[in-house]
């Protein structure tokens, strides 16, 4: 999902952003109350989420808040570790094809029903359901998480009623069969298809606003400008200090720098203009100051099957055209890392850098005066480097191009039908494994390829690294792979995020990792 950091879209900024899982960061208020309960106020975005049901979340605002609500089998600990969380153990077999997980004893549901091993089969059952996509499983996020257990594949086109290789034995034990190993799958396990929902009640569309959940915090108030979220005391490994989480929406979440530097909220992401301000130790704000280097890269991606993309030279004209330097030193003021490759640096502990088209504007020219006559004129949707590209293509190529800017709700419903033909997207990791970017993005069907790309060799060369368990071939597979689609000039790939972070001394227990917040459940207020 671009699902998969606490970073909050604010449609119509420099990109549209999506999570692993994809958006921007989130803004926390932390304040203990007159009655002294511990208060949490989250600056969110322009709008409520679509939807926070775990099996359709696809943006990595709404994923933070359904991962305060909703737990799985695993998770992702603030070291990015995937670790038992529903789960009390996991043992994998020798051969990598099966798994045997093992389930806490105090478990449950927030209304005290025990989630055991049947209903927890029922919940995978349900997130991998073709009916939740219109009788096309394939487009559902289940289809990339749960794509390498035993009989998914029958599940999702609705040729089996059940998913074979998930089976359950007494109360507590959930065993997994593969049908091949796969390094990274425990990782899937931690996103959010994989959290356990009530399948008792999901019979509505607007369940999610109420659920019986099964993590740490309820589901208070849904209302068009707040979400509030309170303490599960049930929950195994205790009740959250937090009384009560408040996120706002709409007006009261603007310019959170300004609310920040009144006191309003506790955190704040710094917006480009004032992170050297804030960075000079002379500031007042120095000291409260994080700055975390994202899993996240910023592209423009080319529809290959939608004129004018779909002739190479059309591409290698446009990728040729734009000085991506110039984007990482000028625009965004050397406040991030260039990309020279799609997956971030730090994955895995290694360097993904590869070899991208490189500026060439008389190669640009050539290129497109070898291209065949087209009607429709290049179109890029978002804004900031998308109008940026268009008027490069202008005023370097003589070439009449559109920028054109959607609401993130439209924008979300336009990736999915893949008939965008270009489009600025920010991809935030899910989880630290180069397949939550290639195999995501890149893989023919993937229900994540929003640019339907469709290479039979990249096809073959992920799936050799979805099943290779030496991690030096893996790397190797990986990064053959991303030349390949970067030979291919279907991206531009443009930068990597770095997140300027203003955290208030009293706010403790709070961790930014490469991905954002994972979870509030450890947040609490000090001293003031």
């Amino acid at each position: 999902m671009h699902r998969r950091r606490t970073r909050l879209i604010i449609v119509l900024v420099l990109v549209l952003v999506l999570v692993g899982c994809g958006s921007g960061e989130a803004t926390f208020n932390l304040e203990v109350s007159a009655n002294g309960d511990q208060v949490l106020t989250i600056a969110g975005g322009g709008a409520l989420p679509i939807t926070l049901d775990p099996a359709l979340l696809r943006d990595a605002d709404s994923s933070f808040i359904a991962r305060q609500v909703f737990r799985g089998l695993m998770r992702l600990d603030d070291s990015l570790i995937a670790q038992p969380d529903l789960a009390e153990t996991v043992e994998a077999s020798d051969d990598g094809l099966s798994y045997t997980f093992r389930l806490r004893e105090n478990v449950t549901f927030q209304d005290g029903t025990i989630i055991d091993a049947e209903r927890v089969k029922a919940s995978f059952e349900r997130a991998a359901d073709p009916e939740l996509a219109g009788g096309d499983g394939s487009a559902l996020p289940a289809a990339i998480y749960f794509g390498d257990i035993e009989g998914i594949d029958e599940y999702l086109t609705g040729q089996a009623g059940t998913i074979t290789g998930i089976q359950t034995s007494g109360t507590r034990t959930v065993r997994m069969t593969l049908k091949r190993p796969a390094a990274n799958f425990l990782y899937k396990l931690s996103g959010s298809p994989a959290a356990i929902v009530d399948v008792r009640e999901t019979t509505s569309s607007d369940w999610w606003t109420a659920p019986n959940g099964s993590g740490p915090f309820e589901i208070g108030d849904v209302s068009p400008q707040l979400v509030s979220l309170t303490p599960f005391d049930g929950f195994y490994s205790g009740a959250p200090r937090l009384q009560e989480v408040r996120i706002l929406y709409g007006s009261a979440a603007a310019q959170p720098l300004n609310l920040y530097e009144t006191g309003v909220i506790d955190t704040a992401e710094v917006p480009i203009y004032a992170i050297d301000r804030v960075s000079s130790p002379a500031d007042p704000l120095y000291a409260e100051l994080e700055t975390t280097p994202q899993l996240s890269t910023t592209f423009i991606l080319l529809n290959e099957n939608v004129e004018p993309f779909d002739d190479p030279a059309v591409r290698e004209a446009v990728v040729r055209a734009l000085d991506r330097s110039k984007v990482t030193r000028v625009s965004l003021e050397d406040r991030v890392r260039q990309a020279d490759g799609i997956v971030p640096p730090g994955i895995l502990d290694r360097d993904w850098t590869s070899t991208p088209p490189s500026y060439d504007l008389e190669a640009a020219q050539v290129a497109l005066a070898s291209a065949e006559p087209f009607e429709i004129p290049p179109a890029f949707y978002g804004s900031g480097v998308a109008v940026t590209l268009a008027d490069v293509l202008e005023r370097d190529l003589g070439l009449d191009s559109d920028a054109i800017s959607l609401e993130w709700n439209e924008f979300s419903s336009a990736l999915t039908s893949q008939q965008l033909p270009a489009f600025a997207l920010s991809w935030i990791a899910d989880y630290p494994d180069p397949a939550n970017f290639l195999d995501s993005m890149f893989h023919t069907g993937s229900p994540d390829n929003y640019a339907d790309y469709s290479n039979p060799e990249v096809d073959a060369l992920l799936d050799s690294a979805a099943v290779e368990q030496d991690p030096v071939r893996r790397a190797k597979l990986y990064l053959d792979a991303q030349q390949m689609i970067l030979d291919d000039a279907v991206l531009i790939p443009l930068y990597h995020d770095i997140a300027y972070t203003l955290v208030k001394p009293y706010v403790r227990g709070l961790t930014i990792t490469p991905v954002g917040i994972m979870s509030l459940e450890s947040v609490w207020i000090g001293e003031r």
